[in-house]
């Protein structure tokens, strides 16, 4: 009896860590989404129209440098785990800083206190609990899916989380009281619409939308 793996599963189960596989899976998807095509389907195209696709996504994404490597290298790991050779040192030419309005020298910079305020205006119950962690804990974007109910703490004033439990990189982190307040607002706002909330319960739900919401929203607001 022949075993078979799908492609996906050679991408996603030779990462060994769990923030590497969290990031590159998003990559991955948003990818995949944008030319509206399956992994098989896009592995199965001729050599050189898979290299076009992935320069042209490179190209046209106006975010940082940083962040179009860890597109490209998620890119290039679902492509070398299921045996396609491609020309990767020309492709990773097309990596370039973008000259953005929210970068300096290149650099991401930090958002102002009125650019804040305008995307929390904009923001429903959800997105604005998200965006309020991420700015107060310094978390990763990716870690948001991982984060369950029982991995936040209240302590006085305060919330304890414990980001990527169980996994060799689980480290702990806090919130502002601000912060702290939202989360229970979002929480109390759960228990309205008749939740039970119970420690394995996903802390954030529906978190793909959200990171969908963040693009529209920052490219409005930038």
């Amino acid at each position: 009896m022949q075993v078979t793996t799908s492609k996906y599963d050679n991408f996603v189960n030779s990462i060994n860590s769990e923030q590497t596989k969290e990031q590159y899976e998003y990559s991955l998807a948003q990818f995949l989404r944008h030319y509206q095509i399956d992994l098989d389907s896009f592995l199965r195209l001729p050599q050189q129209e898979i290299s076009d696709y992935i320069v042209n996504y490179l190209v046209s994404k106006r975010v940082s440098k940083q962040y179009k490597i860890v597109i490209f290298s998620a890119i290039k790991h679902a492509c070398v785990m299921n045996d396609i050779i491609l020309n990767w040192s020309k492709m990773k030419k097309f990596i370039r800083t973008e000259n953005r309005d929210n970068s300096i020298n290149g650099k991401d910079r930090g958002y102002t206190h009125e650019e804040i305020q305008k995307i929390l205006e904009f923001s429903d119950q959800r997105l604005k609990t998200a965006f309020l962690v991420l700015a107060s804990t310094g978390m990763r974007i990716g870690a948001l899916s991982t984060i369950k109910i029982g991995d936040l703490e209240k302590i006085d004033e305060l919330y304890k989380v414990t980001v990527y439990a169980g996994d060799k990189e689980e480290y702990l982190t806090f919130c502002t009281p601000e912060c702290a307040k939202e989360i229970d607002a979002y929480l109390e706002y759960r228990k309205r619409r008749g939740e039970t909330i119970t420690h394995p319960l996903t802390f954030l739900q529906n978190i793909e939308t959200c990171y969908q919401t963040y693009t529209l929203l920052f490219q409005r607001v930038i």
